[in-house]
């Protein structure tokens, strides 16, 4: 009996739906009557076009990623830069603190500077309760006046009221009517 001996089989045919139209009948247009047959059916055509829109959008989603990291990497780099210059310019500032003002005047500010905020002395407290209760208008003159150590706002003096069940409600010595 002979021996068969398998063919081999021919390499596929590409499926790219982007390939130019004259590609596309490469094998059929060979045949008689292939001028007769439609190029492609509307399912066909739907979907390649669909394909194509797909393709030109995820071009222009590339760029603009693209555009999006030059602009993040622009940013950061500016960002670099500022904080460069706002070292610098702390550096310098606390030279000029040392140099110019005297240390009386250094040990206020760094006190105030270093306070808690929502913290009040005692003797704050009192003021405050005492000029909210007395007149709210010389209270909000005096919270404006007030740079560097202002007084709480007058939503927040409800809480400097400290209650003691031995007292009344109200501390006595934060309360003093002319």
């Amino acid at each position: 009996m002979p021996r068969q001996v398998k063919q081999k089989r021919p390499d596929p045919k590409s499926r790219d739906f982007l390939a130019s139209p004259g590609s596309e009948c490469s094998g059929l247009c060979d045949l008689p009557g292939a001028e007769d047959l439609p190029e492609d059916s509307p399912t066909k055509q739907f979907y390649k076009d669909k394909v194509l829109a797909s393709q030109e959008e995820i071009t222009q989603l590339k760029k603009k990623v693209k555009t999006l990291q030059q602009t993040k990497r622009r940013l950061v780099q500016r960002n670099e830069i500022a904080q460069e210059i706002i070292e610098d310019l702390s550096e310098e500032g606390s030279h000029v603190f040392t140099s110019v003002l005297s240390d009386d005047i250094q040990q206020i500010l760094c006190k105030a500077g270093n306070e808690q905020k929502g913290k009040y002395s005692p003797e704050l407290r009192a003021f405050a309760l005492t000029l909210h209760l007395y007149s709210l208008a010389a209270y909000e003159l005096v919270r404006a006046i007030q740079v560097q150590r202002g007084l709480p706002a007058p939503a927040n003096t409800s809480g400097l009221v400290q209650v003691d069940s031995r007292s009344s409600w109200l501390h006595s010595r934060s309360i003093f009517f002319p």
